[in-house]
């Protein structure tokens, strides 16, 4: 499963036209997304950037816990 990942953000006012096109371009190509406010261990995570000390660290323990985890950063 892929997930786009918006937990990041503190508020969605910046990134809204950004999370509305990765979810249009998913489904055009009929490709299942959801949409999540954490990081998903074990799947695809797309990150919009927006980067602080928490995601970091999440991001490196999610990472060695479950190897299997994937993340995708999206620059604005």
């Amino acid at each position: 499963m892929i997930y786009l990942v918006i937990g990041n953000h503190q508020t969605l006012s910046g990134v809204w036209e950004q999370i509305e096109i990765t979810l249009r371009t998913f489904k055009e190509m009929n490709v299942r997304i959801n949409v999540s406010s954490r990081i998903k261990a074990g799947h695809v995570n797309i990150l919009i950037e927006d980067f602080n000390s928490y995601i970091i660290e999440d991001l490196i323990g999610i990472k060695a816990k479950n190897p299997d985890t994937q993340y995708i950063l999206l620059p604005t």
